[in-house]
């Protein structure tokens, strides 16, 4: 009986000490400015604004941010939730993501609180200049 007691204060420190299956999203928190906050959900990556259902609706692989904007690629595949719950749950998604998936390009405009995207490439570049985003303003490209 004694043993059984210790292995349950043992696991029982360990969820303490590591938390939950899960609580590993909140560890990836970034503040970007005006409630627009970098985070995981589902252990994936994803930009939104705090208390809103704004933000980017897919998986963020690269982003960049100053005062009055966010600049983020995002990647997504047409697949059914089933299949995406399996590719989630198989830890794979991220990787198909990678290998096959469709990248868009999204800027937020922070001051007006206006988000533009989906974009392709040449699209993105043309909305950079008409908002003005500076060129040091750069994302990581794959």
């Amino acid at each position: 009986m004694k043993k059984y007691f210790l292995y349950f204060i043992l696991f029982s420190s360990f969820v303490l000490l590591t938390g939950c299956p899960g609580a590993i999203d909140s560890m990836t928190w970034k503040e970007l400015g005006d409630d627009y906050i970098y985070h995981e959900s589902a252990g994936l990556p994803c930009i939104e604004k705090e208390h809103s259902d704004k933000g980017i609706p897919g998986v963020i692989f690269s982003y960049n941010n100053d005062e009055k904007f966010i600049i983020a690629i995002e990647k997504f595949i047409l697949l059914s939730e089933q299949e995406k719950t399996k590719l989630i749950s198989e830890d794979k998604y991220y990787d198909l993501l990678l290998e096959k998936g469709i990248t868009k390009y999204w800027i937020i405009y922070k001051t007006n609180d206006s988000i533009y995207g989906p974009f392709d490439r040449q699209e993105y570049l043309q909305k950079r200049e008409e908002l003005g985003v500076p060129r040091e303003l750069q994302l990581k490209e794959e």
